[in-house]
C-alpha cells in the first residue's frame, strides 16, 4: 500500500501544555501543517459499540493512518471530516520509510477504505 494510491490531507489539531505566569497551565489547540495520510480501515464488524451515554450505542472504526517517514503526528493528535472526529491512539513498529499510526473515528458508516 502506498500513500498515494488513496491519500487524504489531513490537518492535525494537537493540544499543547503552555506555562502559566501563575504557575498553572493552559492547554489552547494549535493546527499542524496539512499533511497527506492514507487512512486503511482496520474494523471487520459493524462498529457497534455499547455506550453509556449516545443512547447506549456509538460506532467505533479503527484505521491504520500511514504518512511519510517524517510525518508530524503524535498521540491524542485529532481532526475532524465531515461531522467524523478522529483521533491518533499509538503508534505501529517504526519501519523508516514511512510512519503508521492507530486512528479511532466514531461515525454512522466508514468513510475511508
Amino acid at each position: 500500500m502506498h500513500i498515494l494510491d488513496d491519500p487524504t490531507s489531513i490537518i492535525l489539531g494537537r493540544t499543547i501544555a503552555v506555562a502559566m505566569p501563575s504557575g498553572g497551565h493552559d492547554y489552547p489547540k494549535i493546527d499542524v501543517p496539512a499533511q497527506n495520510f492514507r487512512l486503511v480501515n482496520q474494523t471487520s464488524d459493524d462498529g457497534l459499540t455499547h455506550s453509556p451515554s449516545d443512547d447506549g450505542e456509538v460506532r467505533k472504526f479503527f484505521y491504520t493512518m500511514i504518512g511519510e517517514w517524517d510525518a508530524d503526528v503524535e498521540i491524542n493528535d485529532v481532526w475532524e471530516i465531515d461531522d467524523i472526529q478522529y483521533s491518533v491512539d499509538g503508534f505501529m513498529p517504526n519501519n523508516e520509510f514511512e510512519t503508521r499510526a492507530t486512528v479511532t473515528a466514531f461515525a454512522k458508516e466508514p468513510r475511508h477504505g
